[in-house]
């Protein structure tokens, strides 16, 4: 069942909101867990987040974050986090504008060239995992080509529908590869 237009445009706007609370905060408040102001912005980020997650597919990040869980000991949040941003590349050489809003959001600052706000929302995303201990590989992991590839077929489940590019298996091979 397709959502009504209006309750579409409402998840969007609190999922911006979220966003935007999660660039101001969310790195504030892993350097200073004790900043109560910060924690509360990001469990503000996280309840607007909410249905937006609960009325999507969520995206490849978490199909290829849950393929990982499945052999390695590795939370689904850093799995996401360490996947999202080479997620969101592969995704804007398709849609170079895909995330724009969401780079205005984590910025809090406009752009006027398409493109230039997906590009700062993929270097956010970047500096935020250097800056919050979500390492920028799968190095650790010791991922071996063979799993890399076996990862690449198994990562196809609901939340990959959800992805705005739809992506082969040794495509998603080739992105493990590079990051093992």
């Amino acid at each position: 069942m397709d959502l009504p237009t209006c309750i579409v445009k409402f998840i969007k706007q609190r999922m911006l909101e979220g966003i935007a609370l999660a660039g101001k905060y969310l790195k504030r408040a892993y350097v200073k867990p004790d900043d109560i102001e910060a924690r509360e912005g990001v469990a503000l980020s996280a309840l607007c987040g909410g249905p937006a997650l609960a009325n999507s597919e969520l995206g490849a990040a978490h199909g290829l974050g849950m393929a990982l869980n499945a052999h390695y000991p590795v939370s689904h949040g850093e799995a996401v986090g360490i996947l999202i941003p080479y997620v969101m590349e592969i995704n804007a050489e398709a849609q170079p504008w895909l995330y724009d809003q969401v780079g205005e959001a984590l910025t809090r600052r406009p752009y006027s060239k398409k493109g230039d706000g997906t590009k700062a929302a993929i270097d956010f995303i970047k500096d935020l995992n250097a800056n919050t201990g979500i390492p920028s590989d799968l190095k650790s992991l010791n991922v071996t080509e063979e799993l890399a590839q076996k990862m690449g077929s198994e990562c196809f489940g609901g939340s990959m529908g959800g992805n705005p590019v739809q992506v082969e298996a040794s495509g998603w091979t080739a992105l493990y590869n590079r990051l093992r």
